[in-house]
């Protein structure tokens, strides 16, 4: 009977029914010892902000998961599938935050099916099948490591009493974490396993930021106060700081007394474990937007190598202005294949949400001549159109286009991702 039913729901075949590690956050779990695995893509789904997480990223994906506590090198391959498959290893305990390891489309070059060949550092990770152009089928799974064991030691802030002393500077502190022998202490508050304490002395009263920065690991952080593990009271508690899907980074902001001791607990959520930055500084001007200079760099999509993106975010140079300004260049070509810079920018309110659209005009240059024959009395700025950028995350935007002249074709939208990571000692928002 339940077969009967499964045909019935499912079409003439088990393997039309979606797998259960269709979702990111259902994966089938792979021992880190190596194995071999098979199942079906056809009815396999996209979710929110999956489609173009990296260039191997289609739509068509399932998922697994490795968790590791030692060093490993490991090799995967869907050598055997019966489909041009994509496969990528990714970090992160949420779609939204998702990056890229390793990937591949097809081995040698010269086949549909794909490997990958990477050492990875202990931790968690997210190990993605998917279709080249959204192709589906039988796929065959096979991964083979080799394991480098290594000595755990209980890190430093692992117990209350041993609390990390963190020093609060006018430019803040970073320091760094790694949680995997970290345990939780019987009594201890909050949530999550693997936690690790750390306090300051606030020197002023003001308000205070604590954020976790690289996260390999779902972090959560919890401030207290109070002398003991029993006496403890909440100021602050946050596991995901950036949009509604959620991430690995955790933020907090509260007002800080002078003289007060706070107590930091840093927690990992969802079992996983690996390394962080703890960055304890003062927090900015209440209201100032989390759009700024941590979005700086260049941006681009692998898929179309040649083109991209440079992005500068800044005070906006009137000093009577609380905005900030963005500037925009676009290395592209236009409809004869002569190379071309799309150039603009604008202005943005520091209230203005980071997803909020930002929409502005570009224009092409001509006239000027190069080296000691320049003249900016020669640069002609010629319309180009509008270009607004939407930013999914830090890692990752929406670059829509809407030409305005003649030839360059209809609006469209790309997906670019950060090809360089931010400076340091800027918090991604």
């Amino acid at each position: 009977m339940r077969i009967v039913l499964m045909l019935l729901l499912c079409g003439t075949s088990f393997f039309a029914c979606a797998q259960s590690n269709d979702p990111f956050d259902n994966p089938t779990e792979i021992s880190p010892a190596g194995g071999i695995t098979s199942g079906n893509t056809s009815a396999a789904t996209a979710q929110a902000g999956e489609v173009g997480v990296s260039s191997y990223a289609y739509g068509k994906s399932v998922w697994f998961r490795l968790v590791t506590p030692t060093d490993l090198r490991i090799n995967a391959k869907t050598e055997g599938s019966n489909y041009d498959t994509t496969l990528a290893l990714y970090r992160g305990a949420n779609i939204s935050e998702a990056r890229l390891v390793a990937g591949n489309d097809d081995a040698n070059g010269a086949v549909l099916w794909s490997e990958i060949d990477v050492s990875i550092p202990s931790g968690t990770y997210w190990l993605a099948i998917d279709g080249y152009s959204g192709a589906s089928g039988n796929y065959s799974l096979a991964w083979q490591t080799i394991s480098m064991p290594i000595m755990l030691v209980s890190p430093p802030g692992d117990n209350f009493s041993a609390a990390v002393a963190l020093t609060f500077g006018e430019t803040g502190t970073t320091s760094v974490a790694f949680n995997q022998a970290a345990t939780v202490e019987t009594g201890e508050p909050g949530a999550g396993q693997r936690s690790l304490w750390y306090r300051f002395t606030a020197p002023r009263s003001e308000r205070v930021r604590i954020r976790t920065l690289d996260s390999q690991f779902d972090s959560q952080i919890e401030v207290y106060t109070g002398v003991s593990l029993g006496s403890l009271s909440v100021v602050a508690i946050n596991d995901d700081v950036e949009f509604s899907g959620g991430d690995l980074e955790s933020e907090v902001l509260f007002d800080a007394t002078v003289g007060t001791t706070y107590q930091i607990r840093l927690a990992a959520r969802a079992f996983t474990y690996g390394s962080t930055k703890l960055v304890l500084a003062p927090a900015k001007a209440s209201g100032t937007t989390n759009f700024d200079a941590a979005f700086n760099g260049i941006w681009w999509n692998p898929l179309r190598d040649g083109e991209g993106v440079l992005l500068e975010v800044g005070d906006h140079p009137a000093p009577s202005s609380h905005d900030v300004f963005v500037f925009f260049s676009w290395y592209t070509y236009d409809p004869n294949g002569n190379p071309v810079y799309l150039v603009g920018g604008g202005n943005r309110a520091i209230t203005d949400a980071v997803t909020a659209d930002l929409t502005f005009p570009v224009v092409t240059t001509r006239g000027a001549r190069f080296g000691a024959a320049f003249n900016p009395a020669n640069v002609i700025r010629d319309p180009w159109g509008t270009v607004t950028l939407r930013f999914r995350n830090c890692n990752q935007m929406d670059l829509i286009y809407t030409p305005a002249v003649a030839g360059w074709g209809a609006a469209g939208t790309i997906r670019l991702e950060r090809a360089l990571s931010r400076g340091p000692g800027l918090t991604c928002p």
